[in-house]
């Protein structure tokens, strides 16, 4: 028989969401700040998902206000992880 790789399990939504907040948590450089902004409208769990990788939580603005009434533009795809 040939050995082939099989399956193996890999976290989605929420498990990948803690595994990343982890993986920042234990990376960042000391001298980087541990906050992060969450859009608002967000999932509840996000907050202490962050909050237990040892981040500072705080709100950002509603997700809409990204959009100028002039140009339609989206400016909300780019928003930065820290302040």
């Amino acid at each position: 028989m040939q050995a082939r790789p099989g399956p193996s399990p890999i976290p989605a939504g929420t498990g990948a969401l803690r595994v990343g907040a982890e993986f920042l948590s234990q990376h960042l450089p000391a001298s980087c700040p541990r906050v992060v902004l969450l859009p608002n409208p967000t999932w509840g769990n996000h907050k202490s998902i962050f909050g237990k990788a040892g981040f500072t939580v705080r709100p950002r603005a509603s997700v809409r206000s990204g959009l100028t009434k002039r140009t339609g533009s989206d400016n909300t795809r780019h928003w930065p992880l820290t302040s």
